[in-house]
């Protein structure tokens, strides 16, 4: 159990650099344009949290006590994400086994990201922590969906459509 906020905060901070370099790996390892934007902005979001991190830990050093009225920047839902991004490719995506596996990571990570986010809730000791803790859970899933829809549509097995329809053909 983590016994000082810090604590929670510092395994945050660990996890979030490492998801990070993660998906800097897998960026390399893929040739596929849309895989590289997809890591692209999971690098840019677990960016954003560690930003948030530290900016809460720094707080609680100064003033010995988890800061009042924390925000977290509301990531764009995974639709929103998935037409900004389809538009800027169009026509067929192949995919290979190093973006498979990549993804398939990817989807690990962010599970285990709002997994560990809503424990850290559940062990929050007021309600500041709680609400920061449940709004980066809510980001990690977020994170999730838009990871699993590319994974099901690269993978064909759903019904998005990168051309914007939607349902078989």
């Amino acid at each position: 159990m983590m016994s000082e906020p810090n604590d929670a905060l510092n395994y945050a901070v660990e996890f979030e650099l490492e998801s990070q370099a993660m998906y800097r790996d897998a960026k390399t390892k893929t040739a596929q344009p849309l895989a590289q934007s997809i890591f692209d902005f999971l690098i840019e979001q677990e960016g954003l949290h560690v930003e948030i991190i530290r900016k809460i830990q720094a707080s609680i050093d100064q003033e010995k006590g988890w800061p009042a009225g924390v925000t977290v920047p509301e990531m764009a839902s995974a639709t929103d994400v998935i037409t900004k991004l389809k538009g800027e490719y169009a026509g067929s995506v192949e995919i290979s086994t190093n973006e498979q596996e990549a993804l398939g990571i990817a989807l690990e990570l962010e599970g285990r990201g709002l997994r560990m986010y809503t424990g850290f809730a559940g062990k929050a000791v007021n309600d500041a922590e709680q609400t920061f803790y449940e709004k980066l859970a809510g980001e990690e899933a977020k994170h999730y969906d838009l990871v699993a829809q590319f994974s099901a549509y690269f993978f064909d097995m759903s019904d998005l459509r990168m051309d914007g329809d939607a349902g078989p053909e």
